[in-house]
Order: C-alpha cells, then sequence, then structure tokens
C-alpha cells in the first residue's frame, strides 16, 4: 500500500494496483482547517483541485478501485475484497 499523490502511473511497475483512497470535499476542508495555518483558503482551493484531478482520472479507468470515505478498518477489508492476492 503506498501513498502517494503525484506519482504518474506510468512509472510505477507493471502489476501495480491503483488504488484512490479521496476523502469527501467536507472532510478534505475539515483536515486542512484542523492545521491552523493561516493560509488555509489556499491549501483548501489546492486540495480540492487535486481532488477534482484524481476523481477525473477515476472517471478514465486509471485506478484499479476508488475508494471515497470509510474507517481504517473498512478501506482495508474493501482492498482484501478486491484483490485476493492472486497475481494477474
Amino acid at each position: 500500500l503506498l501513498g502517494a499523490a503525484d506519482l504518474c502511473p506510468e512509472d510505477l511497475p507493471d502489476g501495480t494496483r491503483l488504488v484512490l483512497l479521496v476523502p469527501s470535499s467536507a472532510e478534505l476542508v475539515r483536515r486542512v482547517r484542523q492545521r491552523g495555518d493561516a493560509r488555509d483558503h489556499k491549501w483548501i482551493a489546492h486540495a480540492l483541485q487535486v481532488r477534482r484531478e484524481h476523481l477525473e482520472m477515476a472517471e478514465k479507468g486509471v485506478f484499479d478501485l476508488v475508494v471515497q470515505d470509510g474507517s481504517c478498518d473498512e478501506i482495508l477489508h474493501l482492498i482484501a475484497q478486491t484483490f485476493d492476492g492472486t497475481p494477474q
């Protein structure tokens, strides 16, 4: 499991499964505001733009799985269900 928002899928090894974990817009804004940075408005605008770009990529089929919200246990369970470990 790798978390790297700015990696290009083309740069990853063949057979890599791409999972997009994307919070709701409201959750994303809450997380940025929680940082307490005086430039929240800039960080929020940037975070929402990156979220939009990732969802556009998801619509194009770049990701093998897209998870929008959920607890860690729910997300890991969904990943395990989706990818049972058998090589493809």
